[in-house]
């Protein structure tokens, strides 16, 4: 059974326009702001004095080269230049052909030392020789310095007999005496100086045992000292002034035999000066005339 058709729709209501806005009303004006007094000039400036003319700039940048040339390269501030990496790869090259040459060395001297080398000693200290003190050499001396210095006494005692012979004696008697008595002074300082440098060894020693390790400068200065040189012998001026006197003794003792002999009419005559020719060996035998 067949449907009735629908009804025709109702057109809608149209819209009405707005109304239109009104304009504003105007706010009130600001009133305006007072306007500021002009200030006082101030006082002229004295005019400056023209300054020093200025150096010429230096330019930043170097000119440009010339059109057509190669441009210099400009090194920087600690590169190196071409010749100077050259002389370090030399310098690197030889030092090391040189610590090769060392290696090489140094491991031949190994296979040629000893498996057990042997031990070295350290050196011993020098030891003190004592001043040589021979008993007869210095007994010998002793006896000589003791017959010269009676000889000097005699010569004393003869100057009352004849005063050129006395003189002559004692000069010849001293002569003899110097070479005799020289060497005991000498062996005599020597011994003293030995004997003091033994003793402030000992001390130093001493005091040493006492000091710690703070105390090396002291220590140091406390270290044992070599023994005390010989003194001196000097035996060419020995010889000298012993020589001179016993030549003036000789000469004296000439010159005043005749006097001395008159006053000691039994001294001993040797046979250059027994002019008479009577025997020397008896000088109470009359004369031959």
């Amino acid at each position: 059974m067949q449907g009735h058709p629908g009804h025709p729709g109702q057109p809608g209501y149209q819209s009405y326009p707005g109304y239109p806005a009104a304009p504003g009303v105007p706010g009130p004006q600001a009133p305006q702001g007072y306007q500021a007094p002009q200030g006082t000039p101030g006082p002229q400036g004295y005019p400056g004095q023209p300054g020093y003319p200025g150096q010429p700039g230096v330019p930043a940048y170097p000119a440009p080269p010339p059109y057509g040339t190669v441009p210099r390269q400009v090194r920087q501030p600690g590169q190196a230049s071409f010749q100077d990496q050259l002389a370090g790869i030399a310098k690197d090259a030889t030092l090391n052909v040189a610590r090769a040459a060392a290696d090489r060395v140094s491991a031949a001297a190994r296979n040629r030392a000893p498996a057990h080398p042997p031990a070295v000693r350290p050196a011993r200290p020098p030891v003190p020789v004592r001043p040589s003190n021979n008993s007869f050499s210095t007994v010998v001396l002793a006896v000589l310095t003791a017959i010269w210095a009676f000889g000097i006494i005699g010569g004393i005692s003869s100057l009352s007999d004849s005063v050129l012979y006395g003189l002559g004696q004692m000069l010849s008697c001293l002569a003899l005496l110097v070479p005799c008595a020289w060497p005991l002074v000498c062996r005599r300082r020597d011994r003293k100086a030995y004997e003091a440098w033994e003793k402030e060894q000992v001390t130093n020693r001493e005091l040493v045992s006492h000091l710690t390790e703070e105390d090396a400068g002291i220590a140091a200065a406390l270290a044992p000292t070599p023994p005390p040189e010989p003194v001196p012998r000097h035996w060419k001026r020995v010889c000298v002034a012993a020589g001179i006197p016993l030549l003036l003794g000789i000469g004296l003792t000439s010159a005043g035999d005749d006097a001395y002999l008159e006053k000691n009419p039994g001294a001993y005559i040797s046979p250059a000066d027994n002019d008479s020719g009577r025997d020397s060996s008896n000088p109470y035998l009359p004369d031959d005339d």
